[in-house]
């Protein structure tokens, strides 16, 4: 009854997937399972009557980390997930003292469970997350920003729109504030487009138009926006004026007009 209960045992032993160990109080292997073989790439021989330290860790003394050290102390089981360096392999591992009938402790089951594949998914997982809060972060930023960048034209639109209703206003006048309506709709149109296209808010990539344009032209552009703005608020006690300093053809830089 007895051998059929040992033959139990070493076949149980044996088949479990996990790596199971039978250590001394010396921290001398006693015993190895079939999966421990095969995961060292030993002979039984290799591993029976070596350091546990040396063939888990490949170390030549006890670990500080080493939760066989904490069990031989607390008298009870330990446990601890470590990334093992050698086998480039996360591990959780359990050590249990084994007491004989004095409560003496004899010797100690390590059984070591590859857990590298739960680490890398969490990993993954932390990664995603932190992926989606960035994603939510650049959404808030980007709409904030279409905010400043839709108002800059509309006001535009709105108060050359308000001087046209002007009957005094010469005709070329007219045209010049026609034209401003105009190039002001299309920018306003394009930041529509780039809302509109949430991929790009997603992959944080609104596409930047670099080429050249002209700072006095645009400083001009802007002073009259500010004036049909200072005339639809009745503001006549502001006096808007340019200091170009640069000659007109030397006032050229590259970057995104539509967007300046």
């Amino acid at each position: 009854m007895l051998r059929k209960s040992n033959k139990d045992w070493e076949n149980s032993f044996n088949s479990l997937k996990d790596i199971m160990l039978i250590i001394d109080n010396n921290y001398n292997i006693e015993k190895v399972n079939n999966s421990g073989l095969k995961f060292f790439g030993k002979s039984k021989k290799d591993i029976i009557g070596k350091k546990c330290y040396k063939i888990i860790y490949d170390k030549d003394s006890p670990q500080e980390f080493c939760p066989f050290r904490k069990s031989m102390i607390t008298k009870a089981s330990e446990s601890i997930d470590q990334y093992i360096k050698i086998y480039k392999k996360h591990f959780s591992i359990k050590i249990s003292p084994v007491f004989n009938e004095n409560g003496q402790i004899v010797k100690f089951i390590d059984i070591l469970r590859d857990i590298t594949e739960r680490k890398i998914m969490e990993q993954e997982l932390i990664k995603a997350k932190e992926k989606a809060e960035e994603s939510d972060r650049l959404k808030s930023a980007f709409l904030a920003n279409m905010s400043h960048e839709i108002r800059t034209p509309m006001n535009g639109i709105l108060g050359f729109a308000e001087l046209l209703k002007d009957r005094n206003l010469s005709v070329e006048n007219k045209e010049e504030y026609t034209k401003i309506i105009n190039e002001l709709g299309n920018d306003l149109l394009q930041i529509i487009n780039d809302i509109l296209d949430i991929s790009n808010i997603e992959a944080n990539q609104v596409k930047i138009e670099i080429e050249e344009c002209s700072v006095n032209t645009l400083l001009s552009e802007l002073c009259m926006i500010f004036d049909s703005e200072k005339s639809k608020k009745n503001k006549t006690n502001i006096k808007i004026r340019i200091n170009k300093a640069f000659e007109d053809k030397n006032s050229y830089i590259y970057a995104d007009e539509t967007r300046l």
